[in-house]
């Protein structure tokens, strides 16, 4: 059993589907499976930040789709459902998704252009209408795709319930069956809502026969339909709630929750016609399931796809690991190797082989937050423990005794030009360190949790706060300066990114916009291309332009006019987060959740340009 799927393993390749736009690349961790459907010879598996992957059994051949090669507006899927034309139907954090195979629409606003939200259940009925809820809220109540809008739908007396959902099935009658909060099974007909109270209804299942199947923990399953109510029932001491219900047949329910029997943790219990029985998982608790015409269960995990057959396991890892998490904090380029910092540690890829450093190499504990480069090669890492410094050959570490001795949480660094290091807190203090003595400042009028810090060409110190703009430590009087908008041109008090502009200043990104200032003058950028202002994170590339990141878009400034924009509408585009450049122009992006994403910063051409001179106001 074990060598079928070892021989999958070595027959897997990845045949994307045709980019976009070119030059993107996205690395993930893509080992997390949270939604898979079963196709005969094929799996459809839904990812955690690897896009959706599709497998076919028979000759082992991977095809992956993502934001950088395909029309999924997300990487995120969460659920999956296939109607009767075979269209596979997407729930992804950017609205829901239909793919006949070769054509991607995306269906993620109501008629009032609000944003659907992202949907944790999907239903396809026979009429080819799509269903789908939101687990543990009210607020949307069920929500109804009839091919051209959304809606949530009212019975023929206008009435609509607004009922706290957990799940959604369709009967081969076109009847919906909704799992909802205080145990209450609901319905819909197409004429008229019924809701009824029931045992244990949060989870619900519908299978071939038109039987309705619910639950709300894995130790009770019950069964309604015109003329066979029953209940089934574990010998379990104590049980968890429930998390998905498939009815892969009538003699065959699986219900995913952790249960334990007999002092023994069990992962998932099932139905085979009689008997309700527990079952545990080597591989930990899984995330879905779905079930082959062959009887074998495929369960999606956190490290890939688990085979049930005969009572045997076998896993197929996916092999997407380039990231131990797709949680990130900050990007570095070194020459030719590019450091991630992230919730899974402080990773390198040096082109072709990702590392993780443990603690024990680093000499350093805790999540990685921030990266700065030293100028001379190395660069410095900060975690809440403290900062450690590579050199390119070992590493040397500052305890976080010797840089505070309060509170605060460690929140970026910086490498100013004489080599110290500058840590900016969660408390608004920032501290110097030279490798000798530490200097701990409070710079008057600056509040809250420091974002960033940066040197211009004369040495002064720039600082941003999240909350009360920017304090700067004049190299020439070594007293502080502050810029607010009370007293400058500053957009916004909340500074998220500051760097140095190449002459006598510093680019500042605010969460309306940027500016660019110097101790002599301000002029702020008030007609920037940006449909959300909040700025992230700005670099400066090899050939001077400035590249910034916003919470839905790359922008590139060449000095006279914004000449490339790249969003998910016509990019590669993935999702916001820390940018650096290399010495080649490549943009890499530390995403918040999906990963690391690449772009040839070279290739401006082909893409959306706004070509007018933005405006700017000055003051001196």
């Amino acid at each position: 059993m074990r060598r079928f799927f070892q021989l999958l393993l070595l027959l897997l390749v990845a045949a994307p589907a045709a980019a976009q736009t070119p030059g993107w690349n996205q690395y993930t961790h893509g080992s997390t499976v949270a939604a898979i459907l079963d196709d005969g010879d094929k799996l459809w598996l839904g990812t955690s930040g690897a896009g959706l992957i599709h497998f076919t059994k028979s000759t082992g051949q991977k095809v992956f789709y993502n934001r950088a090669n395909s029309g999924l507006p997300s990487d995120w899927v969460v659920a999956m459902a296939r109607d009767s034309s075979n269209r596979l139907w997407m729930s992804t954090r950017r609205g829901v998704v239909m793919f006949d195979g070769k054509n991607w629409a995306v269906h993620d606003t109501f008629p009032n252009g609000g944003a659907v939200p992202v949907l944790t259940s999907l239903a396809a009925s026979p009429d080819n209408t799509i269903w789908g809820v939101v687990v543990g809220t009210s607020r949307y109540g069920v929500l109804k795709f009839d091919g051209a809008e959304w809606s949530r739908p009212a019975d023929t007396n206008g009435f609509a319930p607004q009922i706290v959902t957990y799940s959604v099935a369709a009967a081969k009658d076109s009847v919906i069956w909704v799992g909802t909060e205080a145990s209450w099974l609901t319905s819909f007909n197409g004429k008229k809502w019924n809701e009824g109270e029931t045992d244990d209804a949060l989870w619900v299942a519908t299978d071939s026969d038109g039987a309705v199947w619910f639950a709300n923990n894995s130790a009770v399953l019950n069964r309604t339909n015109s003329n066979n109510d029953a209940t089934f029932s574990l010998n379990a001491s104590a049980a968890q709630r429930a998390y998905q219900i498939l009815a892969a047949s009538p003699s065959k329910i699986v219900v995913l929750g952790e249960s334990e029997v007999n002092s023994t943790t069990h992962h998932f219990a099932m139905f085979d016609g009689k008997d309700l029985r527990s079952y545990a998982s080597p591989f930990g608790a899984p995330l879905c399931v779905a079930a082959a015409a062959n009887g074998d269960l495929y369960f999606g995990t956190h490290t890939g796809v688990a085979r049930f057959r005969d009572g045997q396991w076998e896993l197929m890892e996916l092999g997407l690991d380039d990231l131990p998490n797709n949680y990130l904090n900050d990007v570095l380029r070194i020459g030719s190797t590019v450091w991630v910092a992230g919730k899974g540690g402080l990773t390198r890829f040096d082109g072709t082989t990702w590392t993780t450093l443990d603690t024990a190499t680093i000499g350093l504990g805790g999540q990685p937050v921030s990266l700065a480069p030293d100028g001379k090669g190395g660069f410095w890492m900060l975690a809440n423990e403290g900062a450690a410094h590579f050199n390119g050959t070992s590493w040397s570490v500052v305890p976080r005794a010797t840089l505070t001795n309060g509170g605060a949480l460690l929140r970026v660094i910086a490498v100013d030009n004489s080599g110290a290091i500058w840590v900016g807190t969660s408390g608004g203090g920032v501290i110097k360190h030279d490798g000798t003595n530490t200097m701990r400042y409070s710079p008057p009028g600056l509040t809250g949790e420091v974002q960033t810090i940066a040197f211009d060409a004369a040495g002064n110190a720039w600082i941003g706060s999240g909350q009360s703009g920017v304090s700067v430590l004049v190299a020439a009087t070594a007293q502080f300066q502050s810029f607010n908008q009370s007293n400058s041109k500053l957009p916004s008090g909340k500074v998220n990114s500051i760097i140095p502009d190449g002459a006598d200043g510093v680019w500042i990104g605010t969460s309306v916009g940027i500016a660019r200032f110097s101790l002599a003058s301000q002029t702020a950028f008030q007609n920037a291309p940006f449909t959300n202002p909040f700025v992230r994170s700005m670099q400066r590339a090899p050939d001077g332009a400035l590249w910034l990141t916003t919470s839905d878009a790359v922008h590139r400034f060449d000095g006279t006019r914004w000449s490339a924009v790249f969003n998910a509408s016509n990019s590669g585009f993935v999702e916001s987060g820390m940018m650096d450049i290399g010495p080649d122009g490549d943009v890499w992006i530390a995403t918040l959740s999906s990963g690391l994403t690449r772009y040839d910063g070279r290739i401006t051409s082909g893409v959306r340009e706004t070509v007018a001179v933005p405006h700017q106001m000055e003051l001196r």
